[in-house]
């Protein structure tokens, strides 16, 4: 049995040189403070944990948009439209509900899909040239432009396959979420079982002295 009356003594941030300290109080105090860091450390886990869900909730919906904006578009899902436009809301790294965006329906964003494709492979009329002819009528040429590839994006219009490929990219990205969710929740669950066998032996702890509290007083009796 250890000597009942330790003196000279540092206990974490507690300091006992100025009185006599038991060892079973120093015992118990201990427990105290690894219980206070095993909170400590499953309030940290636990946030990493809400945090890490926010954002496979985010990315699943970032999901969800970007087959909406594949749903509504023209551009067919039958791999010979690959280079066709689809218009996202919000752009392809920031997608956003299609249906609370520019277009109400998949008919308006269609029709923009096909009239900036048109833009794009035959260009835009800008300016109509004028030739007259020997005998007299006025020929109109019109002269187009296309629009340019920046131009295209900034339109939050991108390739059938480009929007495919994002979609395979973030799907990638919730498939590694998972499993850090899964480590996550079992470095939870061994914290919670270091805390519950501190929080038994607190509680041993407390019912011994509560015994030995008990014989004294019937022997005192």
């Amino acid at each position: 049995m250890f000597d009942p009356n330790i003196t000279s003594i540092t206990c974490g941030n507690l300091d006992f040189f100025d009185s006599a300290v038991d060892f079973d109080d120093l015992a118990f105090l201990n427990l105290i403070m690894c219980m206070q860091e095993s909170d400590k450390a499953l309030a940290a886990k636990m946030n990493e944990i809400r945090a890490l869900n926010d954002l496979k909730r985010q990315i699943t919906a970032e999901i969800n948009y970007l087959n909406q904006s594949l749903a509504r578009s023209h551009a067919k899902a039958d791999g010979k439209h690959q280079d066709d436009l689809v218009y996202v809301e919000g752009g392809l790294d920031n997608p956003t509900d299609p249906t609370e965006g520019k277009f109400k329906t998949g008919e308006e964003q269609a029709k923009y899909e096909k009239q900036m494709e048109d833009y794009r492979d035959k260009g835009r009329v800008v300016e109509y040239l004028e030739y007259q002819m020997p005998w007299g009528e006025i020929l109109r040429i019109p002269k187009r432009v296309k629009v340019t590839a920046e131009e295209i994006k900034n339109a939050n219009l991108y390739k059938r396959s480009e929007v495919e490929a994002k979609i395979e990219e973030l799907r990638g990205k919730l498939q590694e979420l998972d499993t850090s969710s899964s480590v996550m929740m079992i470095d939870l669950q061994r914290l919670m079982n270091k805390r519950n066998e501190a929080t038994q032996l607190v509680s041993n702890m407390e019912a011994k002295s509560h015994q030995t509290a008990q014989a004294i007083i019937s022997n005192i009796k």
